[in-house]
């Protein structure tokens, strides 16, 4: 019995994850999703017509999974807690390839894929902006910068960071570089007048 579409495209999606992960966008071709499916490249380009449709549907999983993760991680009520588990997650990201997928996609030349990856960082942002606001709110401090900046300071240090990582730089050296990132943080913020 053949497989219902859906699951075809989901599996052609795990192995371009898995590949982006290994190698990077330029090692992803039809050919190498094709053989590692055991299907026909037709069969990949009936359900993504092109390469950059099916870097596109990578993009947005990857991508969607990656913010699942990291709403995951910064759902706790305790910021030290969320610095812990979200380290743990660069950690993770790094050591599973994510940190090599999202660059090898953030250096494409299509627009799509670039606004996708633009768009996840942005995502990543927001979630970190509105997560550090509730922390700063329940530690009575408000902070001295928009919290937009914050998101965005934040978002940009863990993707530095990731990347550092997935180039094989020192975890404990980093682990630190982050704990002082959030001594900064603190450094950005004053006590709430009551």
């Amino acid at each position: 019995m053949p497989r219902p579409a859906s699951d075809v495209r989901s599996r052609i999606l795990t192995i371009v994850d898995r590949q982006l992960r290994r190698a990077g966008a330029r090692e992803v071709t039809i050919e190498s999703v094709a053989r590692e499916a055991g299907c026909a490249k037709g069969l990949v380009h009936y359900h993504y017509r092109t390469k950059s449709s099916l870097y596109a549907a990578a993009a947005k999983h990857l991508l969607s999974a990656h913010e699942a993760r990291w709403k995951d991680a910064l759902q706790v009520t305790n910021a030290q807690a969320a610095i812990d588990r979200s380290w743990q997650l660069i950690m993770s990201e790094a050591s599973t390839g994510f940190w090599r997928a999202w660059i090898s996609l953030a250096a494409s030349t299509d627009h799509v894929i670039g606004q996708l990856v633009n768009n996840g960082v942005q995502s990543l942002a927001q979630t970190l902006a509105s997560s550090v606001a509730r922390w700063l709110r329940e530690m009575g401090l408000v902070p001295t910068v928009t919290v937009d900046e914050l998101g965005k300071l934040l978002a940009a240090a863990v993707q530095g960071l990731g990347l550092q990582l997935s180039t094989g730089a020192d975890p404990e050296r980093l682990e630190g570089a982050y704990a002082a990132l959030w001594a900064g943080i603190l450094g950005l913020t004053r006590p709430e007048r009551r």
